[in-house]
């Protein structure tokens, strides 16, 4: 793999114009003089000079650049002023593609957008501009689109700048390299890591790519404060730190739940965030009631469309979560949100520190089932959610259920990504009676540090899961020993008799 480069890169367009106050007015002609090196035309459109990783990057002349760094290091600003020093000099037609639509939108926002509200006398180069497109008078183009293959056949592009990559599908790389072949243009692979796995990964280690690396604690434009403010902060994890700001690859050997995995169940989701209960569909919501420490009450609202034309695949549809509360409030929460789903079915561990919920939930006549976390219930649920994640059967909520009217929600996004990083961050083992252990006990995280682990929304997932797996929606289940003839949800057991003793993994 090419050296790694550990100069850190400028902050991002926003800490730019903090950090210089007010930027002078740029004319055509200066700009027109400015482009015969991408370093002065960063300084002309920023109004500051560009670190030394940062001048590297803005002037590399390989055909392919990867720049997996981690979060606030000025990744978006870098690229964008690139893209538009490109086709401002030569032209041609740049294409920005992330994980969705709207992600390579908000890169074109943050950086192209941002730099021509900077300067405004740049809009005099401007022929046509849309949230999505900008055409200069000398029709260079940039240009935001889907992050599907076909979107990507439809481009000859002389710069193609994949942001996310890591997240990105390789479909969209493998469309993309007969358009780069024919233009000979240059590939900018951008991306915080996201597991050993994938395109991005790939050319990350290949020696014919131009490497760049650097974590957030590398970044000159970042105080000590705000490196402690983010170290600091109780609600991330271990994983989450490493990957997202140190820029680490991190091994998947001891993940209960790979990288992979999590993508592929996240696709499968539906679109739109569910705020309250659908007609059609039905809805069951799984509560981990916060034990102590930094945990969350977290509640998973799964639901299915069971009378439409879907598919009838449980999936998550939304995520709710407080800080510790008393029992009172957490039960009128539960209740809250069985009215608003429909009449959901709550599940909460009856046996643990739900157990208050629990009685609460059923004195008041409310649909509630113990889901009592034992060692043999995460055995077989955590068992079971995977078996049907690996068939497809299960699905995740992804970065499209984070956008309001085409931008994006701060709140479910911060669900969204305690959720990925929660079940990234379960490790397992099996005991000496041959039962999985999944979860914060065993937690890479745990071994490492022994002070960020959380497993919250994971937790309540697999009881939300499990009331439908064990409901017998879209699902068999066949239980042995101790579990035949009732479900460890409570629901009666709908074997036909005869089967009793079949091993669950059979179907």
């Amino acid at each position: 793999m090419a050296a790694d480069v550990p100069d850190a890169e400028a902050t991002d367009a926003t800490d730019a114009t903090d950090a210089t106050g007010t930027t002078d007015t740029v004319t055509a002609a200066d700009a027109a003089t400015a482009l015969v090196d991408p370093v002065s035309f960063f300084k002309l459109v920023t109004g500051f000079d560009p670190y030394p990783d940062q001048m590297r990057k803005l002037s590399d002349p390989k055909r392919v650049i990867v720049d997996i760094s981690g979060r606030q290091t000025g990744k978006s600003l870098t690229w964008g002023v690139r893209a538009m020093w490109h086709t401002l000099l030569q032209g041609g037609l740049a294409v920005v593609v992330s994980r969705t639509e709207q992600h390579a939108m908000e890169f074109f926002r943050k950086s192209v957008l941002h730099a021509l509200e900077l300067q405004e006398d740049l809009k005099g180069l401007v022929r046509r501009q849309t949230l999505k497109m900008v055409e200069w008078d000398n029709s260079g183009r940039i240009l935001c689109i889907p992050s599907r293959p076909e979107s990507v056949r439809s481009y000859t592009p002389d710069l193609l700048i994949i942001d996310e990559a890591a997240y990105v599908d390789d479909a969209v790389f493998v469309a993309a390299r007969p358009a780069l072949v024919k233009s000979r243009g240059t590939l900018i692979v951008s991306s915080t890591p996201f597991g050993k796995r994938g395109k991005a990964y790939q050319y990350y280690r290949s020696e014919r790519s131009s490497v760049y690396n650097t974590p957030v604690t590398e970044c000159p434009g970042i105080s000590e404060e705000e490196l402690k403010a983010l170290r600091d902060d109780p609600t991330m994890t271990e994983l989450e730190w490493r990957q997202e700001y140190l820029a680490q690859f991190i091994d998947e050997a001891e993940q209960y739940i790979p990288h992979e995995l999590l993508l592929r169940c996240q696709r499968l989701s539906v679109d739109e965030w569910h705020d309250a209960g659908l007609d059609g569909w039905e809805y069951k919501i799984g509560v981990d009631v916060a034990r102590g420490g930094r945990d969350e009450t977290v509640y998973c609202v799964m639901g299915a469309d069971v009378e439409g034309d879907g598919d009838e695949i449980p999936r998550v549809v939304a995520y709710h979560a407080h800080s510790k509360r008393s029992v009172t409030h957490t039960a009128g929460r539960c209740k809250e949100l069985s009215d608003v789903y429909n009449g959901a079915e709550v599940g909460v561990d009856a046996m643990g520190v739900g157990a208050g919920v629990y009685d609460i939930l059923e004195e008041d006549g409310y649909p509630v089932v113990d889901c009592t976390f034992s060692g043999k219930y995460k055995d077989r649920v955590y068992k079971r959610l995977k078996t049907q994640m690996d068939l497809g059967r299960v699905g995740l909520l992804d970065e499209r259920a984070v956008m309001v009217d085409g931008e994006v929600d701060a709140e479910r996004e911060r669900h969204v990504r305690k959720m990925v990083y929660q079940f990234l961050d379960l490790a397992y083992e099996y005991t000496k009676d041959g039962l999985l252990r999944v979860g914060k006990d065993v937690s890479r995280s745990q071994r490492q540090s022994g002070d960020r682990v959380l497993d919250d929304y994971p937790d309540a997932t697999v009881m939300a899961f499990d009331l439908w797996d064990g409901g017998g929606w879209g699902f068999s289940q066949i239980f042995t020993g101790d579990d035949l003839g009732t479900s460890a949800t409570g629901h009666a057991s709908m074997l036909p008799a005869g089967l009793g003793g079949l091993d669950d993994g059979l179907l």
